[in-house]
Formats: structure tokens, C-alpha cells, sequence
């Protein structure tokens, strides 16, 4: 990710904290996805959907 430069040191660490739960529940969704849990297809879209707008670029 491109180095952005804040006004406040708060706001980068909030937004690194942030970086940082993102791809750990990233993680965690590929593990499930691999033990083939039951989850609604509703969910599955929407989980996928905010994958890719927020992690994949």
C-alpha cells in the first residue's frame, strides 16, 4: 500500500490497525471457505463482495 502522509499520527495508526484486521479476517474467510462451511449464499455475496472492494483493489 502506498505510504500516505496524515496530520495526525492517531489516524495512521488507526488506519494500520485497521489494514491490519482486514486481511486478518481475510485469513480467517479463505479458512472457512476452505472447510466448506454452511454459510447463506446471502452472506458468501456480500462477504466476497466487500473482499474485493476493500482487499483486492
Amino acid at each position: 500500500m502506498d505510504e500516505l502522509v496524515y496530520k495526525y499520527n492517531g489516524a495512521k495508526a488507526l488506519v494500520a490497525l485497521h489494514e491490519i484486521h482486514l486481511r486478518s479476517f481475510y485469513k480467517t474467510w479463505q479458512e472457512a471457505k476452505k472447510l466448506e462451511l454452511n454459510f447463506p449464499k446471502p452472506l458468501i455475496l456480500i462477504i466476497n463482495l466487500w473482499i474485493h472492494y476493500y482487499i483486492i483493489f
